[in-house]
């Protein structure tokens, strides 16, 4: 019966346009029996559409498929690789910083971004001197996030790369550093501070 279910949702996908093709993502079964599934969503991150590769990267980590999203990583889309690098950040596995650090080194300010800011939410000090290095990145978008990071994380060894932050080019990425300084003095101290905004 998982045959004939199969068959008939690959001639529903192949058929279809960008829409339909994204509908069909949608219906597939996320029980653990339903392996085929699996497949098909893994199968989807080589589909011609970035629109259609990235459904199924978010929908693959619904279902914690957490090797495929790496493998994702690896994408030609730089759209694709920074979906799937925040959905990996959503499952919250400490085990997955070496990948996202890998792609704080990837040549879209997309990407690097979004690597940036699972390593922030994962929380972990090994992804300290990745972020660190982010401070110098080109691009101002990719340095914030790298702050907003370091200050999630707490690491005092951040706080010397943050005080030369304050003095950076972009007035939001010395405010980025700003929060993040009084974020780290605060996990310091013990003491919560609300963040204001602007």
């Amino acid at each position: 019966m998982q045959w004939f279910r199969r068959l008939a949702w690959r001639r529903r996908f192949a058929a279809a346009d960008v829409a339909g093709r994204l509908e069909a993502l949608d219906a597939l079964p996320t029980a653990r029996a339903a392996a085929w599934a699996r497949d098909e969503r893994a199968a989807a991150l080589r589909d011609g559409s970035p629109v259609v590769r990235a459904r199924a990267a978010d929908l693959i980590v619904a279902a914690s498929e957490l090797a495929t999203l790496l493998a994702a990583l690896e994408d030609p889309d730089p759209a694709v690789r920074a979906e799937s690098a925040e959905a990996i950040g959503d499952l919250g596995d400490p085990a997955t910083v070496e990948p996202l650090v890998k792609a704080t080194r990837d040549t879209a300010l997309a990407v690097r971004s979004h690597a940036a800011y699972a390593l922030g939410e994962l929380g972990q000090l090994s992804a300290v001197p990745a972020l660190v290095a982010l401070l110098s990145d080109r691009e101002a978008a990719v340095r914030r996030i790298a702050t907003y990071a370091l200050g999630n994380i707490g690491d005092p060894s951040a706080i010397e790369p943050l005080i030369d932050a304050l003095a950076d080019a972009d007035p939001e990425v010395r405010a980025a550093a700003s929060t993040a300084m009084h974020r780290l003095e605060d996990a310091r101290t013990g003491e919560h501070r609300p963040v204001r905004a602007g």
